[in-house]
């Protein structure tokens, strides 16, 4: 058996491995499906899924629950116990949420006219049951997911989705020239079907007492899961809205090629920041395990110094690199999917930064907080996504869901903060904290600021290689050797 800290790094490593053959899977199935089927119908297929997440309301917010209690059980040496949680979780999900999907699945198309172009609506029609099918079979895969990370053993998970993701690569590129993106579709099912098969069997490899096939529920782990679950889910079900509300914006303001770009860029920011997020996502866990309040400001410290030294060059890195990146893979400086990727990963820079509070929130089960800020997040996107739709069509979508998006977070933080550091407590909030924000914020949003502005007079795919090289290594080299020397912790 690894000790904790080998699990931990090795759980990192294979997360990073995840994300850069992700990234990589990612930019071959766009800049095919690009040349294939051209940027409308890629916008069509991102508008389909965001629409049909929808669904996942169903999910009743299970599987962080799961995740929660399975890493509780097997903290404290009772597989048993985390057994019956996955069991319990999935018979509670897996059904009732086939029959969810079954009548969801013609009402989205009576939604879909308000923002689909009548001459792209009979194939939405058609890849809609697909997509759907792949959304149940991911949604009780992610239950299972959950239960191998409260293993913690993500290293396994991501390996999963190292294979599955080629597998669907492979698929699309067989499947897409005959029936577009109905293919695409259907290699999405296969994906999720085989990763749920694959899952389960890791599932019950860690968890013994686990049958072959689910069939025992339990009242009294129902009772335990739901009441976290339903105060998570209150939140999900404000979050699941966020995403396919701003795609519903960016499509009806500024159209289905705008949100094809507006997806690629979204897709680059999410998989990259997935390093960040796996390799912290182990700390959760942690978090439910212990009971001691200084051990959680001591957790809490040490992820928040991670994200401010990993973090916030990290990010800086993938935005800088995004003129590159567009000449690279749509075979042009895109201004659509330059402009995106800068707003998109300046939100997710913020926000990383505050990604310490949801998973102490999470990890010692204080879900209201979490559901609030989720809340403030959808209501915000609503009001300032319609608003800044009719300010600027195509950008003011994706900037209101910047700030609504951080906004919840900073709620979040806040909250932390105060149950951590309270006032009349005896521990103080770290001065190193914002210092250090404010030396590595300000240094890499130099370098952004100037990779913007060398760009507007450069066309050239090598001065634009020239360019990030030279940004790239100032970040690189501040980040791993002055940022220590600057600021002591």
């Amino acid at each position: 058996m690894k000790s904790d800290g080998q699990q931990v790094s090795r759980n990192a490593k294979w997360a990073i491995a995840q994300t850069i053959i992700s990234a990589c899977v990612l930019f071959f199935l766009y800049r095919f499906l690009l040349k294939e089927l051209g940027a409308a119908k890629l916008g069509l297929w991102s508008l389909i899924l965001a629409s049909t997440s929808l669904a996942r309301l169903g999910e009743l917010g299970f599987s962080n629950a799961t995740l929660r209690f399975v890493g509780k059980y097997v903290g404290a040496g009772k597989p048993r116990d985390a057994a019956e949680v996955l069991e319990t979780a999935l018979l509670t999900i897996s059904l009732p949420f086939m029959l969810l999907v079954a009548v969801a699945t013609p009402l989205i198309g009576y939604v879909l006219p308000w923002f689909v172009p009548a001459q792209h609506m009979a194939e939405a029609l058609v890849i809609v049951p697909w997509a759907m099918l792949a959304l149940w079979l991911g949604v009780t895969g992610g239950l299972v997911q959950s239960a191998i990370d409260g293993c913690g053993r993500m290293d396994q998970r991501n390996m999963v989705s190292i294979a599955t993701n080629i597998l669907y690569l492979a698929l699309t590129l067989l499947l897409a020239p005959m029936f577009g993106l109905k293919g695409v579709a259907i290699a999405q099912a296969v994906q999720a079907g085989t990763s749920l098969f694959i899952m389960w069997w890791l599932a019950k490899a860690h968890l013994s007492p686990l049958p072959y096939v689910p069939w025992r529920w339990r009242k009294n782990r129902f009772v335990e899961i739901a009441s976290f679950a339903v105060t998570m889910q209150a939140g999900s079900i404000a979050g699941m809205f966020v995403e396919p509300l701003t795609k519903a914006f960016i499509s009806r303001f500024g159209g289905l090629e705008f949100l094809a770009y507006y997806e690629m860029a979204n897709q680059v920011i999410t998989r990259a920041r997935s390093v960040l997020v796996s390799g912290f996502q182990a700390i959760i866990p942690q978090f439910a395990i212990a009971k001691d309040h200084s051990i959680h400001r001591e957790l809490f410290l040490q992820s928040q110094k991670k994200t401010v030294d990993m973090g916030i060059p990290f990010m800086t890195l993938v935005m800088i690199g995004f003129p590159v990146l567009s000449q690279i893979w749509i075979g042009r400086s895109e201004p659509a999917f330059i402009a995106s990727g800068q707003i998109i990963g300046m939100t997710w820079l913020l926000v990383t930064l505050l990604m310490p509070a949801y998973f102490f929130l999470v990890g010692t089960g204080r879900g209201f907080p979490v559901a609030i800020a989720q809340t403030f997040t959808l209501i915000g996107n609503a009001l300032l996504g319609w608003l800044g739709g009719h300010l600027n069509n195509q950008i003011g979508p994706i900037i209101a869901a910047g700030i609504s998006l951080l906004i919840g977070n900073i709620f979040m933080y806040i909250i932390s903060l105060r149950s951590l550091f309270p006032r009349d407590g005896p521990d103080r909030v770290p001065v190193w904290i914002g210092a250090r924000t404010l030396v590595s914020g300000g240094i890499c949003l130099a370098a952004i600021g100037l990779n913007l502005l060398m760009i507007q007079y450069t066309d050239r795919l090598w001065e634009n290689i020239f360019i990030l090289s030279i940004l790239a290594i100032s970040v690189a080299l501040f980040a791993f050797s002055n940022q220590k020397r600057l600021i002591k912790a």
